[in-house]
């Protein structure tokens, strides 16, 4: 009777640091889905501002590439201006 009642002492305290070890690694667990939560809106938005910077310098090496004169330009200008308003709009209907 003896034996059988430090078997069950032994195997009450395997369970109970088995409890402890579960909750420890639940806990860890929602700490690193936080992070990947965290770091994938720091990641969407560094591909956002990216993107941003990329059309600028697009936009801008087609500025430089257009005529000389003020008035050609600004209408070229406006109409590109135009044009990435569509595409942004169409990127962001293909998005949602």
């Amino acid at each position: 009777m003896e034996r059988l009642n430090a078997s069950i002492e032994r195997l009450a305290r395997t369970v109970g640091a088995l409890l402890d070890q579960r909750s420890e690694l639940e806990r860890e667990n929602a700490r690193l889905a936080s992070e990947v939560h965290r770091l994938s809106r720091q990641l969407e938005r560094s591909t956002e501002r990216k993107s941003g910077l990329e059309k600028e310098v697009d936009s801008i090496k087609l500025a430089s590439a257009m005529p000389a004169d003020e008035e050609i330009r600004s209408k070229a200008r406006a109409e590109l201006d135009g044009m990435l308003r569509e595409i942004d709009q169409c990127l962001a209907l293909l998005n949602d």
